[in-house]
C-alpha cells in the first residue's frame, strides 16, 4: 500500500486510504474536513502517484515542513526568495533583475535558482506553491494540473477578499502622483439619497491610477541599480498589484463591495485619515474566478471547516462533494472542558472576570503542577489583566503575559521567540497570549485555554469591519467558530503523547468563556463531540 501511493509511509490511519482513493476519483469540487493528525498532506501526496498536482497553501513554511520535508513536493516560492545569478549583482533577486518580466530571456536562466526550479515544479507530478503565487504566475493555469488541492481552505474567503481589494493611504497616492481621493461614503443613505452606487464612483478613480501605476512601473524599473531604487521598485509593484486585482474585480463582479474615500476614509491610530478603501464584503463572486477556472478537479482542505454549509456558502460553492475523515482519537481522550463561567462579552462585568479567573486557576491547580500552558485572549489588554488576577489567586510565579502588552508591538514570532526563553527559566510557566491562537505548534505546552472566544472585532460605525459583520451574520458565527476550533487545538497535533491514551491524562484543554454556546451551531461535530461542561 506504501509504495502504491509513493508515500514515505503507509497509509494506515483511519480512513487515510480511503480519503486518497476518493480524492483520485473525484470530479469536480470536494471539501475534505480532517482534523489535525489525519494527513491531509498525504491526500495530495498519494493522489500525484495517479494524476499531475498542484498544492497551495498560505505560507512558505508550511510549503517546506508540510509538503516539501515530509511528502518531497517540489517547491516553489516567489521571485524575491532566490539570489540573481549574475556574480555581480548578490544584493538582487530575479524580481529586481533588469530581466525580471522576461527571465526565459536572461542569459543566465540555466543556473538562474529560480528558473531552474520553476522548470522542474512545470514538470513535475507534485508541486505546492503559496497561494499568492498561484494567483500572480501564469502557468499553474496555463497548463493546469488534474487535481488542484487548497491546504487551510478556511482560511480561504479572508485570502480572497483581501487580494481582490486594496486599501490606499494619503502617503501612497502623495508619492506616486495619484488623483485625489473621491468621496464616497459607505451607507445605505447613498440610496435613499438616489447617489449612484459606490461602485461607479469606484471604478473611474481605480482605472485612472493604475494607469498611472503601469506608466511609474517603466521609469521605477529603468532607476532600480540602488538599494533605494530597488524598494521604490517593490512598493510600485505591490501598489500596482493591488489596483490590478481590483480594477479585474470590480469589472467581473460590481456586487457586495464596500467603498469608503475621502478625507476621512481610513483610521489610524484612532484617527481619520485620508485613503481610499474598496474591498469586497464577500468572497463567494471571486474566489470561483481564482481558484476554479484551472484544474479539472479542486479539492479544499482543513482541520476547521467547521459548519459545512456556511463555509461553502461563503465561497459560492454550490455543486460540491464532502467528505469527513474520522477521528483516530476517541472524544474520551480529547475532551474539552467547557467551564462554568459567565459569557465574557462586552458586558461582562468585573465580577464576571473574577468568577472566570477563579475556574481558571482551580482548573490549573487540579492537573500536574509541572505542566505549562497557553491561555488565549484577543487584545493585549486582556493578557495583563488576565494575569494580575490569576496571580491574586497564587499563580503569581507562573502566570506570564506575552512580551508588547504595554503597549509596544511585538511581532508574534519574536513574542514566540520570549515564550520559549520564559519556558526555559521557569518550565511550568502559563503564557497569556492574544497572537498564538493559530500557526502555533504547542509541542511543549500540556494545558490550552480559550478566555475569549476569538470573535472578529465589529469595528466602529461606517468601517469595513462593521459593515462585514452586518453582511452576514451566519458567517459571523462561523468565522467565529473556525478560530475557536483553532485555538482549542494548538496543543493537541496529533501525536499519541497530546491524548488521554491508557488510562493516562496527557493535557486539559477548556473554554472559560460561556459565550461560545452562540457558535455552536456552526462547530463541526468532531468538536462538539468532545465537549465536556463543568
Amino acid at each position: 500500500m506504501k509504495h502504491l501511493y509513493n508515500l514515505p509511509h503507509p497509509p494506515d490511519r483511519p480512513g487515510q486510504a480511503d480519503a486518497i482513493e476518493w480524492c483520485i476519483g473525484l470530479k469536480g469540487i470536494g471539501i475534505i474536513e480532517a482534523c489535525t493528525g489525519s494527513g491531509k498532506t498525504s491526500f495530495a501526496a498519494g493522489t500525484s502517484s495517479r494524476q499531475r498536482v498542484i498544492a497551495t497553501c498560505a505560507t512558505k513554511n508550511l510549503q517546506q515542513s508540510n509538503y516539501g520535508d515530509t511528502y518531497n513536493f517540489d517547491i516553489l516560492f516567489g521571485k524575491a526568495n532566490y539570489p540573481c545569478a549574475y556574480p555581480d549583482s548578490l544584493s538582487l533577486s530575479p524580481r529586481d533583475c533588469q530581466y525580471s518580466n522576461k527571465l526565459h530571456k536572461c542569459p543566465k536562466r540555466d543556473i538562474c535558482a529560480y528558473q531552474v526550479i520553476k522548470h522542474r515544479c512545470q514538470k513535475s507530478t507534485r508541486t505546492c506553491l503559496n497561494n499568492a503565487y498561484y494567483l500572480s504566475a501564469m502557468w499553474p493555469k496555463d497548463d493546469p494540473p488534474t487535481t488542484l488541492f487548497l491546504d487551510e481552505a478556511h482560511e480561504l474567503h479572508e485570502f480572497v477578499t483581501r487580494w481582490a481589494g486594496c486599501a490606499i493611504a494619503e502617503k501612497e497616492r502623495a508619492e506616486w502622483s495619484l488623483p485625489q481621493f473621491p468621496t464616497i461614503t459607505h451607507l445605505v443613505a447613498n440610496t435613499l439619497l438616489r447617489l449612484p452606487p459606490p461602485v461607479d464612483l469606484a471604478l473611474p478613480w481605480v482605472i485612472h491610477s493604475h494607469a498611472i501605476m503601469q506608466g511609474h512601473y517603466r521609469d521605477v524599473k529603468a532607476a532600480a541599480t540602488t538599494d533605494a531604487g530597488r524598494k521604490r521598485l517593490q512598493r510600485c509593484e505591490n501598489l500596482g498589484r493591488k489596483l490590478s486585482a481590483t480594477l479585474s474585480a470590480l469589472r467581473s463582479h460590481r456586487a457586495d463591495w464596500y467603498v469608503r474615500s475621502g478625507i476621512e476614509a481610513r483610521e489610524f491610530r484612532g484617527r481619520a485619515e485620508p485613503g481610499f478603501v474598496c474591498k469586497p464584503l464577500t468572497a463567494r463572486w471571486g474566489f470561483g474566478d481564482y481558484f476554479l477556472s484551472g484544474a479539472k478537479n479542486v479539492v479544499l482542505m482543513s482541520a476547521t471547516v467547521g459548519n459545512i454549509a456556511s463555509f461553502a456558502e461563503e465561497l459560492g460553492l454550490e455543486d460540491y462533494q464532502f467528505k469527513s475523515i474520522p477521528n483516530r482519537y476517541q472524544p474520551e481522550s480529547r475532551q474539552i472542558y467547557a467551564l462554568d463561567v459567565p459569557s465574557m462579552s462586552s458586558k461582562a462585568t468585573e465580577l464576571d472576570f473574577e468568577k472566570q479567573a477563579v475556574e481558571i486557576a482551580n482548573l490549573i491547580k487540579s492537573v500536574d503542577h509541572s505542566w505549562s500552558g497557553l491561555i488565549h485572549v484577543t487584545r493585549k489588554r486582556e493578557s495583563l489583566l488576565l494575569a494580575n488576577r490569576l496571580a491574586k489567586l497564587g499563580l503569581e510565579d507562573r502566570v506570564w503575559p506575552f512580551t508588547g502588552h504595554d503597549g509596544d508591538y511585538r511581532p508574534t514570532d519574536k513574542q514566540v521567540k520570549d515564550w520559549h526563553k520564559r519556558l526555559v527559566q521557569v518550565p511550568n510557566s502559563i503564557g497569556i497570549g492574544w497572537s498564538v491562537a493559530t500557526g502555533y505548534d504547542g509541542a511543549q505546552e500540556k494545558i490550552n485555554i480559550v478566555a475569549k472566544v476569538p470573535y472578529p472585532i465589529y469595528g466602529a460605525n461606517g468601517s469595513y469591519e462593521e459593515a462585514w459583520r452586518s453582511y452576514s451574520h451566519r458567517r459571523y458565527l462561523w468565522q467565529s467558530a473556525c478560530s475557536l476550533m483553532q485555538a482549542v487545538g494548538r496543543t493537541r497535533r496529533g501525536k499519541d503523547e497530546d491524548y488521554d491514551l491508557n488510562g493516562k491524562v496527557n493535557g486539559v484543554v477548556a473554554i472559560a468563556d460561556g459565550s461560545w454556546g452562540r457558535v455552536k451551531s456552526q462547530l463541526s461535530n468532531d468538536f462538539l463531540d468532545s465537549v465536556v461542561k463543568l
